[in-house]
């Protein structure tokens, strides 16, 4: 059916969700966008948000993992150490087995047996510590919400919630990005992250985190 003379034919297009081709321009948006429903959420703006006092402590937690790790690492290759001429039905007195890096192994096994030993006893004496996103939680729905006393926190957040205070604390540089995210993308898998670690810190643990004896 043709338009009335006198009028013009309204011509709409379907706007499209924007979409990002590399980290660096996803974050250039992301972060802006999570600041905005951050103050829409809690009314005020992410410069004033409460756990501005406790970011030393939640980056300590991921410290605490990256050390852990390193720990770990050591600890299976002292073991892997010891386990080498065992594993091969080889006499572990004798040096001459191999040509260089089993001389090499024999060598290193002769003059640091204490410290690799002391590795070795490492694996599994101590339990994982939780990452920065547990401890996010631990801070905001399990110690709370006494610790925001008169604060917008007066409450447990849910996932989403979380995801941007996580978001924003973070800048999102241990975000998994994939090529083609929108904004929302990025937002739904750091809430799935969040919920996974709101699960892991509501269970009942005997220590939040071990103390580190002094040397």
């Amino acid at each position: 059916m043709k338009p009335k003379r006198g009028t013009t034919k309204r011509i709409t297009t379907k706007r499209r969700t924007e979409t990002f081709s590399t980290k660096a321009a996803l974050l250039e948006k992301l972060i802006p966008a999570c600041a905005e429903e951050y103050e829409k959420l809690f009314g005020h703006p992410w410069s004033q948000h409460p756990l501005r006092w406790h970011e030393p402590e939640l980056a300590r937690s991921q410290i605490e993992t990256d050390a852990w790790r390193v720990m770990n690492a050591l600890g299976k290759a002292a073991s892997a150490a010891f386990d080498f001429f065992d594993s091969h039905g080889l006499d572990a007195g004798r040096r001459d087995h191999g040509i260089y890096y089993a001389h090499e192994l024999h060598k290193l096994l002769k003059r640091h047996r204490r410290l690799l030993e002391g590795l070795k006893e490492k694996v599994g004496e101590y339990p994982r510590p939780i990452d920065k996103r547990q401890a996010l939680v631990k801070s905001v729905n399990v110690r709370g919400p006494n610790v925001f006393a008169g604060l917008p926190y007066g409450r447990k957040l849910n996932d989403r919630e979380l995801a941007i205070i996580s978001l924003l604390m973070h800048k999102g540089e241990d975000f998994s990005f994939n090529q083609g995210m929108t904004i929302g993308d990025a937002i739904d898998r750091e809430r799935r992250r969040m919920g996974l670690a709101n699960k892991r810190a509501s269970k009942p643990t005997k220590r939040w985190m071990r103390e580190v004896p002094e040397d």
